[in-house]
């Protein structure tokens, strides 16, 4: 039972941080990152926690936090608009509040489908990262379905396959928000 304690999260790190740097990557090579970060910052502090998680063999938090990164982007992607830009500087000079959503999941994701172009392709990325946050946010309920012995082999838990698979789907998702916010900056502010 060598899983049972802490763990041993500087075996394979340096790989782990090349991960995450490739991803990193992806993220900040969109076009839109740096003329959008005023709006989408918590957005990325968030992703960054998530990489945390990752680069320290915290697979589960890893998924929360991917969940919570995809939630926090579409929030603020229906409920803020940039008001005032200054191309020559890349500034984003003004946001204003759009509307108060609340904190209702449905109402702000069909806010979001119909505002940002949603398709079903990216709308199913969308409910796998939340699938995989909420399975570990309700990890004892959704163990309570299984067998003990399926716990006790651990094939249940976040793998680092899974964990980074969900880092990349989230990256997909949070390019698809500054690209569609980017596109649709004020030109002449």
């Amino acid at each position: 039972m060598d899983f049972i304690g802490p763990s041993k999260c500087d075996e394979a790190r340096m790989s782990r941080e090349m991960d995450i740097e490739n991803v990193w990557k992806d993220l900040t090579n969109n076009k839109g990152f740096v003329e959008t970060y005023a709006l989408f910052g918590p957005t990325i502090d968030f992703f960054r926690e998530a990489q945390s998680c990752y680069q320290n063999s915290a697979y589960m938090a890893t998924a929360l936090m991917c969940r919570a990164t995809t939630e926090i982007g579409i929030y603020y992607l229906v409920s803020r608009y940039v008001n005032k830009y200054s191309p020559e500087d890349k500034t984003v000079l003004e946001i204003k509040k759009l509307l108060e959503i609340g904190d209702q999941w449905r109402t702000i994701f069909q806010v979001a489908k119909t505002k940002c172009d949603i398709n079903e392709n990216l709308e199913l990325v969308i409910n796998e990262i939340r699938e995989a946050g909420n399975f570990v946010a309700h990890y004892a309920q959704k163990m309570d379905k299984r067998d003990f012995n399926h716990l006790v082999e651990k094939e249940s838990w976040f793998t680092r396959d899974k964990a980074l698979e969900i880092l990349k789907k989230t990256v997909l998702v949070i390019n698809h928000l500054l690209k569609h916010t980017y596109e649709r900056l004020p030109k002449n502010s």
